[in-house]
């Protein structure tokens, strides 16, 4: 029995002190901070796991989940006019916007696949006034005028188009024009809704007076009949209007421009949709590149406006047929209109008024603090004066080349650039 007890103390003395030496050894594994094994290799320099970039989605919501609002010109071809749909029984009338400006900036907001809304207007000031208060998103047809503008808008540089205002005259009775001080002693017209007059009147001389008229059936009537010696227009409202009313042969074009403003896209900076603007403005160079296909497609504007109205009378027959009415009530026949889904005119909005106007949305924003701190005109800053380039004459007169009589589809002209 003692041999057994021994023995076994014999042996847990052993084991003992084999566990021993091998704790010592793994101690000695672990604290050694001093002597590197000749056998390991050593980390010259720390490295860093490239964390791959997560890619960023875009929080821009404006023509992404929120449909960008567009409106624009609403008598003012061929850059733009407003088709009316009239409303029936509880469906409301809808106003579509239509023309070069309006498909031009559809094309562009295509090629970056936003979400587009048509949103027509009956009057270029209340989308103007829209436009300021972010109830709409863009307005397609602008100059760069503070009075008009006003305040919370943002201009997208470049202008899509460079529009050389000239004065014309019934032919018989033109003048040479190299000047506004040439106009001095003639009565003159200029039709509201260009959104002319608040760009020139502060170069006018003072024997120069210039009357506001709203539609150009209005205008143009005043030319006719005499009661004004000449108009006011862009070279391509001029011509489109001469070819609805059929006056090729009566009008004349004064060939040299006296001022030619750049048109620009206007956005609202109440909104994100203006940080879409460099995106834009490079689709925008894309297109504009060719400018010879360029003006092709704004005369086909021009050829399709002429079009529109081919089967109408003359505005030389509507007057004299006006003339016979009023001699004649008994015999007049029904007075021939226009097409009935076009507005014709919009509300006449004196300038004194619209001044006032702008005033007081100036103030109003002046006093209104906004979460959003919006940007005001940060690119008019880019540019003062923009009217150095002036744009020679087309020889639209001479095109007298038959066109198709159809409906326009949107955009379908610009797209083909």
């Amino acid at each position: 029995m003692k041999r057994v007890i021994l023995t076994i103390i014999c042996m847990s003395f052993f084991v003992f002190h084999i566990n021993l030496a091998e704790a010592a050894k793994e101690k000695n594994k672990t604290e050694n901070r001093f002597e590197a094994q000749q056998k390991e290799l050593v980390l010259e320099e720390e490295q860093s796991k490239s964390k791959k970039k997560k890619r960023i989605k875009s929080d821009i919501k404006c023509g992404r989940t929120d449909v960008m609002r567009v409106a624009g010109f609403v008598t003012n071809p061929p850059f733009g006019w407003v088709n009316v749909i009239p409303g029936s029984g509880l469906k409301q009338t809808q106003y579509i916007n239509a023309g070069f400006a309006y498909d031009l900036f559809t094309q562009l907001a295509k090629n970056l696949n936003l979400r587009i809304s048509n949103v027509g207007y009956s009057s270029y000031q209340d989308a103007m006034r829209d436009l300021r208060r972010g109830r709409v998103d863009v307005i397609v047809g602008a100059y760069y005028d503070k009075r008009v503008l006003g305040t919370g808008v943002n201009l997208m540089f470049p202008g899509y188009f460079t529009n050389p205002i000239i004065p014309i005259f019934v032919k018989g009775k033109e003048r040479e024009v190299n000047s506004w001080n040439d106009l001095k002693g003639l009565k003159g017209v200029v039709r509201q809704e260009e959104m002319i007059y608040s760009l020139i009147y502060q170069q006018l001389p003072k024997d120069v007076k210039i009357e506001q008229v709203s539609g150009s059936k209005n205008a143009f009537k005043k030319l006719l009949s005499g009661e004004a010696d000449y108009m006011i227009t862009s070279l391509y409202a001029g011509e489109s209007e001469v070819r609805r009313y059929k006056l090729v042969d009566e009008i004349y074009f004064s060939p040299k421009s006296l001022v030619s403003p750049e048109l620009f896209f206007v956005f609202s900076s109440h909104t994100d949709c203006r940080l879409w603007k460099t995106k834009l403005a490079e689709e925008l160079k894309k297109v504009t590149a060719d400018k010879k296909a360029y003006m092709d497609v704004l005369i086909g504007y021009i050829d399709d406006w002429g079009q529109r109205f081919k089967d109408k009378p003359s505005l030389i027959e509507e007057m004299q047929a006006e003339k016979e009415k009023a001699l004649h009530p008994e015999l007049s026949t029904p007075t021939v209109s226009d097409e009935d889904d076009l507005i014709e005119t919009e509300e006449r909005v004196t300038f004194d008024e619209l001044e006032k106007e702008t005033e007081e949305a100036n103030d109003a924003d002046t006093v209104k603090k906004d979460n959003q701190s919006p940007t005001v005109n940060t690119d008019n800053q880019k540019t003062t004066d923009k009217d150095e380039s002036i744009q020679q004459q087309s020889e639209t007169n001479s095109n007298t080349e038959e066109k198709p009589n159809r409906p326009l589809t949107p955009a379908e002209r610009i797209k083909n650039l």
